[in-house]
């Protein structure tokens, strides 16, 4: 269903979309996922700077995980189950890398949502 969302002068189209199974699979797999936010003084971290403090220091074979960009220094971090993601996540204390920091925060579906009316 689409509807007119209102937002002071701006108006956008909208869409409410019926739940599936399709979103429940969706959902049970992002059950292990974290938003990772990367500090650091340098210009930029890439990807590959991310992924290799992960493996090393975690010990995690490259296919067992997915590290998505969402941000400049932004990434989504689906783990494969929970005892990974808890250890991972440890005491929810920043990874420390030479040059870097990351930061992480469990996905959550409420994590961009915006508030409006129907």
């Amino acid at each position: 269903m689409a509807a007119p969302l209102s937002l002071g002068a701006q108006t956008v189209e909208r869409c409410v979309l019926d739940w599936s199974g399709d979103m429940t699979q969706a959902e049970d797999s992002l059950r292990h996922a974290f938003f990772i936010s990367v500090i650091s003084d340098e210009p930029a971290i890439s990807k590959e700077m991310v992924l290799s403090e992960l493996v090393n220091r975690f010990e995690l074979p490259v296919n067992s995980f997915s590290l998505t960009p969402t941000e400049p220094e932004d990434f989504l971090l689906v783990l494969p189950d929970e005892p990974t993601a808890s250890r991972v996540y440890g005491s929810g204390r920043p990874i420390r890398a030479p040059s870097f920091r990351i930061h992480l925060k469990r996905w959550t579906r409420q994590a961009h949502a915006e508030a409006g009316s129907l």
